[in-house]
């Protein structure tokens, strides 16, 4: 049953005493645990799903010792209140539990969600570099020391999300955010690649990116072509034009 005190707080599990019955008020808790919750807390805690509402206080402590590690003196981002963390504080029991499972449902949602997208982006790189001419009269060394230098030899490990350790360290090495950056980068890098794989066959070559234009009627493709046309002719008395 959850306890909630004078102010509106809920009192932690086993830090209610006899003197704080006048000032709590008890209700009892009629919604009951899924067992999707109570699969979602023994994943993270390593422990039976029947034990989930006792170790749900646990994982709180942990991610207020993880938030403490990671902040503090520079150059470790300053050390401020955490909403999440402190609206866990606030809970107990199935209330907690219910909360805790929902957020690691989406936690681990999102994650998959863009590490998945980064994945594909990064197979999608290796397709288009296995498409080009250039690429392929590469020998397989020249390509494997290119594929080093642009960072494109593998794609990153996906993200562990099995047990709350993981799921943790996983978000602390990579947000998601910087999971989307990661694949953002990736077409830069692509296109490292591909110019690397040109010089090395013609060490003259001029990479040129064709101007991004909206192109609604044939005079405006007309237009396009003839600006690329002109950019491409300027450049090809010093040597061969990559586009």
């Amino acid at each position: 049953m959850p306890i909630v005190n004078a102010s509106g707080a809920h009192r932690p599990a086993g830090r209610f005493n006899r003197r704080d019955v006048t000032a709590s008020t008890v209700s009892r808790e009629t919604a009951p645990l899924s067992a999707e919750e109570r699969r979602a807390i023994a994943r993270l805690m390593r422990c039976r799903p029947d034990d989930a509402e006792a170790k749900a206080p646990e994982f709180v402590a942990k991610l207020k010792d993880a938030q403490r590690r990671a902040t503090g003196a520079a150059p470790r981002p300053e050390g401020r209140p955490n909403p999440l963390i402190d609206e866990f504080s606030g809970l107990s029991g199935r209330d907690l539990v219910k909360r805790l499972a929902e957020e690691e449902k989406g936690a681990t949602r999102l994650l998959a969600q863009v590490s998945a997208a980064y994945r594909q982006e990064y197979d999608q790189c290796h397709k288009e570099l296995d498409a080009s001419a250039e690429w392929c009269k590469l020998a397989p060394e020249d390509r494997a020391a290119i594929l080093r230098d642009v960072q494109l030899s593998s794609p990153e490990s996906p993200p562990g999300v099995g047990t709350l350790r993981e799921l943790i360290d996983s978000l602390a090495a990579c947000s998601p955010q910087r999971w989307t950056e990661k694949r953002h980068a990736l077409c830069g890098q692509l296109s490292r690649a591909l110019t690397a794989a040109a010089r090395k066959l013609e060490p003259t070559v001029q990479p040129i990116a064709p101007p991004r234009r909206i192109v609604r009627n044939e005079a405006d493709l007309d237009a396009w072509l003839s600006e690329v046309r002109t950019s491409v002719l300027a450049k090809l008395p010093a040597g061969p034009v990559q586009l």
